[in-house]
């Protein structure tokens, strides 16, 4: 497995390997939730409409959840995904209510979650059944499953801006594409090894994937799958992202950094040293902040994207996962694999 650190890394990545690693590292009933089913982004609804912001940075509420949270994703009109590697399940929640509202059987150490650009359709990584799960988002079960070809785990999952292509790392040396209509593998991508996290960019042209043990990041353009840059970062790359201008990725290192990068020109920015190990990442809609998870450490570091410095850091214990920003960036979405989930305001 490669959703996990790297101390608990393997001489290869296999099933057995994965079973391994996820043991040492790693029933609610649906109710009426507002925001629970899904709901199309237009200037009538707020939490698409209002202004985007970040979050003052203080802890809101956390919140138990069973199961060893990891993956997490918010969708553009507030529902709130979150894996839970132990027990096969997707819990259900909102930015709005904050509760646990349900959750969805899938597959075997479900890791990933990413919701469709229209939230009505999410897509899960079932790592150990080799398969990536698809759930209609409406009525909370997982309808369908596309295996991965030769034998491959997923680890993480993404949708294209418009929607059509699945993008789907795995333990090998590949990233595989699925077809979203047909849902099909459809391509086959070579990237470095143990591809584990992934960042779109804001115009819909290229996508990025890290490959945390060749300790690079590969630039690929969503259209044709062709390379258009290799970032190296040294270290074990982790969760990176970019501003949402577009002009910048941050690449998250499990080796105690956050590496800045020009986009235009793949030039480094700026190497900012972490109180941990890294993690997870995600930017504020505003491109004001940068929020790192360092799961050693428990706490999510903020960076200052303005000035490109640290800016400070909040306590959350446990072990921060992934993280997810609400549609607006008022609220930060932290899962934490100690047993909770952790809503930043």
């Amino acid at each position: 497995m490669r959703d996990v650190p790297s101390s608990l890394l393997r001489s290869r990545f296999t099933i057995a390997r994965c079973t391994v690693m996820v043991a040492l590292a790693v029933t609610v009933t649906a109710c009426s939730d507002p925001t629970s089913a899904p709901q199309s982004s237009s200037a009538t609804d707020p939490l698409v409409s209002a202004a985007v912001s970040h979050p003052n940075g203080n802890v809101g509420g956390q919140l138990p959840l069973n199961g060893s949270p990891w993956g997490v994703d918010v969708s553009i009109s507030g529902v709130v995904y979150v894996t839970q590697l132990f027990t096969n399940q997707v819990a259900v929640s909102s930015i709005r209510a904050q509760t646990i509202s349900a959750e969805i059987g899938v597959g075997s150490i479900p890791t990933a979650v990413a919701f469709a650009p229209d939230g009505r359709t999410a897509y899960v990584t079932n790592q150990l059944d080799g398969a990536l799960g698809v759930i209609n988002v409406a009525t909370r079960t997982q309808t369908a499953t596309i295996p991965l070809p030769n034998g491959a785990d997923p680890f993480a999952v993404v949708a294209s801006p418009d929607g059509k292509q699945i993008f789907i790392s795995s333990n090998q040396t590949s990233v595989y594409v699925a077809d979203a209509h047909m849902l099909a593998i459809v391509d086959a991508i070579p990237v470095g090894d143990a591809p584990n996290a992934f960042a779109l960019s804001p115009n819909g042209k290229h996508f990025f994937v890290s490959s945390f043990v060749g300790g690079t990041v590969t630039e690929f353009a969503i259209a044709s799958h062709a390379v258009v840059r290799t970032y190296v970062t040294g270290g074990t790359p982790q969760g990176l992202t970019t501003n949402k201008k577009g002009t910048e990725l941050y690449v998250v290192n499990e080796n105690g950094y956050v590496s800045l990068f020009s986009v235009s020109t793949g030039a480094t920015l700026a190497t900012l040293p972490l109180t941990a190990g890294g993690f997870g990442a995600a930017v504020t809609p505003d491109d004001n902040h940068l929020y790192l998870t360092e799961p050693s450490a428990g706490v999510v570091q903020i960076v200052n994207l303005q000035n490109r410095k640290m800016k400070g850091s909040i306590s959350v214990g446990g072990q921060p996962r992934r993280i997810a920003f609400s549609s607006t960036g008022k609220v930060a979405v932290v899962a934490n694999q100690d047993g909770y989930i952790t809503f930043i305001k």
